[in-house]
C-alpha cells in the first residue's frame, strides 16, 4: 500500500525518467510531485494528453483507455 512520502519511479527501457513523490492519498487516487529526470521529455506529450483526456473521461472513455495503453506499453511504474 502506498503512503505519503513514498517515492515511485517511472522507467523506460530500464532507465528511471521520473520520480513521483507521493504527497496525498485519496484512494484510488494518489497525488504526487513529479521530478522529471533525463529522458522524460520524450513522454511529456503523452502525459499531457492523458490529463486532457481524463478531464473528458465520461465522453471519451474508450479514447482515454487506448491512450493509457500507449503509456503502459512505453513505461513502467515502480512503487
Amino acid at each position: 500500500m502506498a503512503a505519503v512520502g513514498d517515492v515511485w519511479r517511472l522507467r523506460c527501457e530500464g532507465r528511471v525518467v521520473a520520480e513521483l513523490h507521493v504527497t496525498q492519498m485519496d484512494m484510488p487516487w494518489i497525488r504526487a510531485r513529479v521530478e522529471r529526470l533525463a529522458g522524460f521529455e520524450a513522454f511529456a506529450p503523452l502525459y499531457a494528453e492523458d490529463i486532457r483526456l481524463l478531464e473528458t473521461l465520461e465522453e471519451e472513455a474508450a479514447e482515454w483507455s487506448a491512450h493509457y495503453d500507449l503509456i503502459e506499453g512505453a513505461t513502467q511504474l515502480l512503487y
